[in-house]
C-alpha cells in the first residue's frame, strides 16, 4: 500500500485515514512495515539534471563500453530495475523515479554516480546550479 495525502492541521484526510484501517484489518496479526515520508517531490532542477545529464551520460558511457545505444526510456528502465526496487519476500517491487522526492533524488544521484565510477571509471558529472546536489558533495 502507497499513497500521498496532505496533512492538514496535523490530521489525514478522512479517505486516507480509513485505507489505513482497512490495510491494518487485513494484516491483523502479520508484521507490516509501516513507513512515514516527506512527500516533497524533486524540484525541476533535479528533474531536469536526471533526464538532460544523468541519463545521457550513462547512455554515453554505456555505449562507449558495450557499443549498445539505449534511448532515454531504456535506460531509465535500466536505472529503475538496478536502483529503484525494494524486496517483499522474494518479489522485487520496482518504483518510478517519479515517486522520489528531493532526498531520495540526491541519493539515487550518488549511488549512480558510486557505480558509473565503478563500471566505467567516469563519474557523473556534477553541475554547480544545483544547490542541492553540491551541498551534499561538500
Amino acid at each position: 500500500m502507497k499513497f500521498t495525502c496532505k496533512v492538514v492541521d496535523g490530521k489525514l484526510p478522512e479517505k486516507q485515514k480509513q485505507k489505513i484501517v482497512e490495510f491494518l484489518k487485513k494484516n491483523n496479526g502479520r508484521n507490516i512495515r509501516f513507513e512515514i515520508l516527506n512527500a516533497d517531490t524533486r524540484s525541476l532542477r533535479l528533474n531536469s539534471y536526471y533526464w538532460e545529464v544523468v541519463v545521457p551520460t550513462i547512455i554515453k558511457y554505456w555505449h562507449e563500453q558495450y557499443s549498445i545505444k539505449h534511448s532515454k526510456d531504456s535506460m531509465n528502465e535500466i536505472i529503475k530495475n538496478n536502483f529503484c526496487f525494494y524486496m517483499r519476500g522474494e518479489e522485487k517491487i520496482i518504483y518510478s523515479t517519479k515517486d522520489l522526492n528531493i532526498a531520495q533524488m540526491i541519493e539515487l544521484f550518488k549511488k549512480l554516480d558510486l557505480w558509473c565510477n565503478e563500471t566505467f571509471f567516469k563519474g557523473i558529472p556534477r553541475p554547480n546550479d544545483i544547490e542541492e546536489w553540491n551541498n551534499t558533495f561538500r
